[in-house]
């Protein structure tokens, strides 16, 4: 006779129960991580589609209208054209800041930002002057500043002599450093002796909204960003504060935030100008999730090849999301359309 085992069912019942629950909780959050990797992919084309529309609104801007002291005059007039026409006034104008100020572009609400290269840093110094006011300007620690003069030296000059404390090739495990060379890149900087320990290479996102590859090392404190400001003020709010004397003209040199030696003309190529044909333009979504940092070189006197692209970087980080993210309440002056004018008020006409 066979001898019913009670309450064994209910036992086996239940381990099916939670085998099951775990089975379909391991499927539930598979499918909502792939719906998630799903939208953050749909996301992503969305606005790298707009960053690169705005990219190329900004190059037609930069090469069908004046440049003026302090960006793109969009409606404005040119030298020559000052000359023989009715004069423009301020309100027939939209200025294109070349400070980094936001700009909208899209239905989505990317936000592209226009910087010339006096907005920033030269990682590209080749005499011990400008490299120390770098390491100055970087807050880099003052024991290590001759090192880092010295294996920067190296890296770039053209002979294969060594300064006290440098690096050349005996120093470096690859064989193809140092180049011998000006730096090409920012962030090929992360590859001198000794600079590769520092914490923005840690951060690339972060040395790359501070510091470019440059022809010159002047800074111009009209073209200051918001970024430097608050490096060099180590404040963000007061940064932001300076910035918005900067803009209404109340500000006119370092001198008057403090730092006098950042108006020192080094040498004759380093002179102070309105911006330039080289410049970066940094694109991003409202909540900086997708940011691309881009270097362009304008060549309008080229017919085939009217720019060219230095550079770009893919950049994220803590540092980037906060010194780019805008509030919701801040006023964004949209970009124009290309081939569009707009009041200086941003509105569209």
């Amino acid at each position: 006779m066979t001898r019913r085992r009670e309450g064994y069912v209910f036992p086996l019942a239940l381990a099916a129960i939670i085998i099951i629950s775990l089975v379909v909780t391991a499927a539930a959050t598979q499918v909502e991580r792939s719906n998630r990797a799903a939208a953050q992919l749909t996301d992503s084309i969305t606005f790298e589609g707009e960053m690169h529309s705005a990219e190329q609104t900004i190059l037609y801007h930069m090469l069908t209208e004046p440049l003026g002291g302090l960006g793109i005059e969009i409606g404005g007039q040119s030298g020559l054209q000052r000359l023989f026409s009715r004069e423009v006034g301020d309100s027939d104008i939209t200025l294109l800041r070349a400070n980094g100020t936001p700009l909208s572009y899209g239905e989505h609400g990317t936000i592209i930002r226009y910087y010339d290269q006096q907005a920033f840093i030269n990682l590209a110094a080749m005499d011990q002057a400008s490299i120390t006011r770098l390491l100055d300007m970087l807050e880099l620690p003052r024991s290590r500043y001759s090192q880092l003069v010295a294996t920067l030296l190296d890296f770039q000059d053209a002979n294969r002599l060594r300064n006290p404390g440098g690096a050349e090739a005996g120093q470096y495990d690859n064989q193809q450093l140092p180049p011998n060379r000006r730096l090409e890149n920012p962030a090929q900087i992360c590859d001198v002796v000794g600079w590769r320990t520092l914490e923005y290479c840690d951060d690339i996102g972060h040395l790359l909204l501070l510091a470019s590859i440059r022809s010159t090392t002047q800074l111009n404190v009209r073209l200051a960003s918001s970024q430097f400001l608050t490096l060099l003020l180590d404040d963000s709010e007061r940064g932001f504060a300076v910035l918005e004397r900067i803009e209404e003209g109340e500000v006119s040199n370092f001198a008057q935030l403090g730092h006098p030696g950042l108006d020192i003309q080094i040498d004759l190529a380093s002179a102070v100008s309105g911006p330039g044909n080289y410049f970066v333009l940094v694109s991003h979504d409202p909540n900086v999730n997708f940011a691309w940092r881009s270097s362009f070189l304008l060549t309008p006197n080229s017919a085939d090849r009217p720019f060219s692209i230095r550079s770009r970087y893919r950049i994220g980080g803590e540092y980037v999301r906060s010194s780019l993210k805008v509030s919701t309440d801040e006023n964004i002056q949209p970009l124009p359309e290309a081939g569009e004018e707009s009041n200086s008020d941003g509105r569209r006409r």
